[in-house]
């Protein structure tokens, strides 16, 4: 679990969204070098799709990797993406595909 920094608590809307938005980037960098490390040792990758409605109705998808590391099946959470109206599977491709861009050597990997 990710400890934030001993700092005075946000004063206004805009710092904690600008606070959020900052430790997911770090997030962000952490999941791509994991990523990266995975695939340099060689290990491949299956794909499940997580679907989540909030409580106000909006849909979400979540995109998890799996993979086998010292015998034992592990995840990779890439984050939540907002899925406006009913989603096809052509949509989720093109969903799955614009999200593991980020990820470029998977990209590569995957499609």
């Amino acid at each position: 679990m990710h400890k934030f920094p001993n700092s005075a608590i946000p004063k206004s809307a805009k710092s904690v969204i600008n606070m959020t938005y900052d430790y997911h980037l770090k997030v962000q960098e952490v999941i791509i070098y994991d990523i990266d490390s995975l695939i340099q040792c060689g290990k491949k990758f299956s794909i499940s799709l997580d679907e989540w409605t909030s409580i106000g109705k909006n849909k979400y998808v979540n995109i998890n990797l799996h993979f086998r590391n010292d015998e034992k099946m592990q995840y990779i959470k890439t984050g939540l993406v907002k899925i406006n109206g009913k989603c096809t599977a052509e949509q989720f491709v093109q969903l799955v595909s614009e999200c593991t861009i980020l990820y470029t050597d998977l990209y590569l990997l995957l499609f």
